[in-house]
Order: C-alpha cells, then structure tokens, then sequence
C-alpha cells in the first residue's frame, strides 16, 4: 500500500532520524595515512618516548601477542630499525643521550639529571624559530632534572597517557605554529603495571587468584626468594606489563588519528623511540637494573613521514643517531660536537656505512660499561670489573661466556668500549658539573620523592 501524501514527509523524516541515530552510534574510522609522496623536508617534528618499552615485545619486532596494533601498522609504514641499543638502563641517562647525542657520563648525573651546559634537540630547534613543546609524565623526565632546556613549553604532571595527549591537544590548537617540535613521554609501561582490567583481561589469566604485587619491593624480595615467585606469578607480571603496552599503544593510536584529521601528519617527521626495555628474570632480576642486550637496552625505533619509503634496518644503531637524524631531515644544522651519525640517508632510501657498535653504561657503585655489535656484546663491570664476551647469534639470551675463547674479540671490543668512556669523561670535563648545573633549579620536593618511590627509583 503507497503512503499518502501527508504521510511522505513524515517518512522522510524518520528516515533522516534513523540515519542521524547509525551515524552517532558507529565509530568513526582511525585517520588512513597518505600515500608517500616525493623527498620532502618534514615541516614539524614529533617524538614519542615510550618509556621502559622493550622492543621484542612488539609485533612489529615479532611478539606473538596482540600488544601493539597501532603501531605495528606505522612501523610497516616507515623506516624501522631492528637493532636500536640505548645508552643506559635508565631514564635520565638514556633521554640525556638521546636529546643530545652524547653518552651518559658527558651530559648526566643520575642523581643531578642533564647538564645545564650540555646543548639539547630542543634549543637547538628553538634557536632556529622551531616552538619547542614538551608534555611529560612527571619523574625523572621532569624540569627539577633539566629536560626543559630549550623547551618553550613544559608540562611535567603525572597524569597518565590518556590526560597528558589531552593536554597536548588542548594546546595545539590555541597555538598554531608554523614549524615545532612536540616531545611527548608517558611512564603508563613502567612498574607499577597499572593498565586498565580489560587490557589485562587480554593477556592475563582469568582464573589466576595469586598474590602478585605489582611493585619493586615485592619484586626485590622475589629475587632474593624472599616471597614465592612461580610461573603463573611471573606470567602475570608480563601478562600487566603487556596490558600496559596495549593501553599505550591504544592512546598513541588515537593521537595520530586526531593530528591526522587536522592535516598535521602530512608535513611532520615522527619518531617513536623507548629509552630502555625491562628483565622479567631473564638474568635472575625484575625491572631495569642491568646491562643486557634485548631485555633492557634492545629499545624500538621508527621514523616516519609520507616521504620515506618503508624499509627495515638489520644494523646495530645507537639512541645517539636520533637527534643527527632529525635534525638532517629538518634541515637544520646544529649539535657539532654529537657522537652520533645522522642515520637521514637510511631514511632517505640510500645506503650508508656507520661502524656497527652501540655503547651504553650505568654508574654508581654497581658501575657496568658495555658495547655491542651485530653479533657480539661485550660487558664489563660489576665489584671485580669482570669482562665477559657474548656471542648474540648462537646464545641470544647472554648465558656463555666465550671472552677465554676469543681473545682477539674480546680486546679489540673491550679498546673500543674503553675509547667510548674516555671520550665522554673528555666532554664532561668542558662542561659545568653536575652540581653546579643546578644552582638556578628546584630542589627535589616531596611529590617528586613519591613518585620516584613509586616507581622505583627511589627507597621509601
């Protein structure tokens, strides 16, 4: 039966109705990259640092689990380095390497933070008219420890991923800029492994009722066999740490959506980097605490823009690549005395020769100096200052000693482990200490203290 006439606009209208009700309720499709495009020089740069993410946990680097689809699928669009090694096992070193393309001992005091004198990514963007942005989650990336050097822009709260790319976003769009740099860093990976249920939900066992404590003293006493630790314990705490990487990766996900829907990704270069892994074990430790090849210091590192063709790269590169990198890209010069090689030819679809060894080293009285190859890792430290010789091809997870076996190796590894370490105690000695460096900053106040205690970096 034919509707009336009176009835037809009706029916329009529901229909109209109906329309507007499927379009509220279905979820609008993630932002679809752009083709690539020819050479370009990036117009802006963004620099994610994901914190305590190692990068064997990734399934652009091959994890079975589901932890990263967002960004597996910008890693299959950019150029991928398989083989990144970070500087150090901790925050505050390894960022101060990668800011300035210097190793540790040249820029970084653990207890002090970076150098006041040490030139940095950011002021050198700056000075060449660059906004400079930071949004950080707190701790040991905060101002009392020297990170806002050249920042126009810092926010340093401990809010989480969620709220701090909200904030991000808020102040993007009341400050248009012609050229900037936006460094972002979240802490939502590291202990205490605080991801959401339903993330845990994915990885985790639903009927385990254990007494798992998500927190450094738990898991130092485990260590020491102080408190059970099994199997099902131990798959629990990588089943949060994965929970924590999915939520992540959920968060990032939906930034570059939103930068891509305002046109911001089509002229800008983004760099997703960690600044170290974790150890579930592996070497008889919880968390970030020694020297070791792809537990703590195998870190990712992507670059991406429509320009650059997708590629993987097999070769041991450093965290100290990335500030020459970008700054190439960019086309700005700067960072003269920088340790690192500008990786831009890599990126550009090229070929390069750069010597394959990484250098990374931790201090205090527990102090360890290692350099890793493509196939070898050689580490020295500990209360003996033992030397010991990895082959990583046949014995990946670091178990066997072979230096006895290959002395020539071994002295030829340890003559270049040794150069690095002189070279950057020559730096450090033309710059400003440690201790003078922060004269003009804050003195560490209490709500830093507890979240450094949180996190572990600190005894309560």
């Amino acid at each position: 039966m034919n509707p009336g006439p009176r009835a037809l606009p009706l029916l329009c209208l529901a229909l109209v109705l109906a329309a507007l009700v499927v379009a509220t309720r279905t979820p609008s499709r993630p932002w679809q990259m752009p083709p690539q495009t020819t050479a370009a020089t990036p117009r802006n740069l963004l620099l994610i640092s994901l914190d305590t993410l190692r990068a064997d946990h990734l399934g652009a680097w091959g994890y079975p689990r589901n932890t990263s689809p967002r960004l597996d699928e910008l890693a299959a669009r950019s150029v991928v380095f398989r083989r990144a090694v970070a500087q150090a096992g901790s925050t505050i070193p390894s960022h101060g390497s990668l800011f300035t393309s210097q190793y540790p001992a040249a820029v970084t005091n653990v207890a002090e933070g970076l150098s006041a004198a040490a030139e940095t990514l950011a002021e050198v963007l700056q000075r060449q008219g660059f906004a400079t942005w930071g949004f950080v989650d707190g701790a040991n990336v905060r101002a009392e420890f020297g990170f806002a050097q050249g920042f126009d822009h810092y926010e340093d709260d401990r809010v989480g991923v969620r709220r701090l790319i909200n904030r991000a976003k808020r102040w993007i769009r009341g400050h248009p800029a012609p050229r900037f740099f936006l460094f972002l860093h979240t802490y939502d990976i590291h202990t205490p492994y605080k991801a959401a249920r339903p993330y845990v939900a994915l990885f985790g066992d639903p009927d385990y009722r254990g007494g798992f404590r998500p927190d450094t003293r738990y898991f130092r006493a485990a260590e020491k066999r102080a408190e059970p630790m099994g199997k099902r314990e131990r798959d629990e705490v990588i089943a949060r740490y994965d929970a924590g990487i999915r939520s992540t990766d959920q968060q990032v996900g939906h930034f570059l959506d939103w930068l891509g829907r305002r046109g911001l990704l089509e002229d800008t270069l983004v760099v997703v980097v960690s600044d170290h892994g974790e150890e579930f074990l592996e070497h008889g430790r919880f968390g970030h605490q020694q020297l070791y090849l792809d537990p703590n210091l195998r870190v990712p590192l992507l670059f991406h823009h429509p320009s650059l063709r997708p590629r993987t790269i097999d070769q041991t590169v450093e965290l100290t690549n990335v500030a020459p990198t970008v700054l190439e890209m960019l086309g700005v010069s700067g960072l003269p005395s920088a340790v690192g090689s500008s990786l831009a030819p890599w990126l550009r679809g090229a070929e390069m020769s750069i010597e394959p060894i990484a250098y990374a080293e931790k201090g205090g009285r527990a102090a360890q100096r290692t350099v890793v190859t493509d196939r070898y890792q050689l580490l020295s430290g500990g209360a003996r200052w033992k030397t010991q010789l990895y082959d990583l091809l046949d014995d990946p997870d670091a178990t066997r000693d072979i230096s006895s076996k290959h002395p020539e190796v071994t002295a030829k590894l340890y003559q270049a482990l040794r150069s690095r370490h002189r070279q950057a105690v020559r730096t450090r000695r033309t710059l400003v200490s440690g201790d003078a460096s922060r004269k003009d900053r804050p003195g560490l106040r209490e709500k830093v203290r507890r979240e450094l205690e949180v996190l572990g970096y600190l005894e309560p």
